[in-house]
């Protein structure tokens, strides 16, 4: 539930930051043509560990209420939603079926949700025995 035009405003403005910081690591990491797709899977373990520490600290399954200060939807749902992509993983991993690079597909996939439940998981234990 999203509590006034103010909360739709910081929701639009952090999912493009999001966005913004998706785009700059995966070009950071995948300089190389070869690199295969380790940016964007770098980003969705990374996405997945953030949203970890925001559950884990309670603050990701509030309403959307700035006025309230009810800012970790906000941030789960702008920031780090605009900051991690299944879909590009899916893009990715076609075009690498098409290539028939079957290892680059495997890792892709499976590994990156293994490792992105993983760190969630590990980074919710985190945040619970912080906070």
């Amino acid at each position: 539930m999203i509590g006034g035009p103010i909360d739709v405003l910081l929701l639009a403005l952090s999912g493009g930051a999001g966005a913004t910081c998706r785009y700059a690591l995966d070009r950071a990491l995948t300089r190389r043509r070869d690199a295969g797709p380790i940016g964007i899977f770098a980003v969705n373990v990374l996405a997945s560990i953030l949203i970890g520490l925001l559950a884990g600290l309670g603050l990701a399954g509030e309403p959307v209420d700035a006025a309230a200060g009810s800012l970790g939807p906000i941030l789960a749902t702008g920031l780090i939603g605009g900051f991690s992509t299944f879909s590009t993983v899916a893009v990715d991993s076609a075009r690498l079926l098409r290539a028939r690079r079957l290892g680059w597909v495997a890792a892709n996939t499976l590994g990156m949700l293994v490792i992105s439940v993983a760190s969630c998981a590990a980074a919710i234990g985190i945040a619970r025995v912080l906070a």
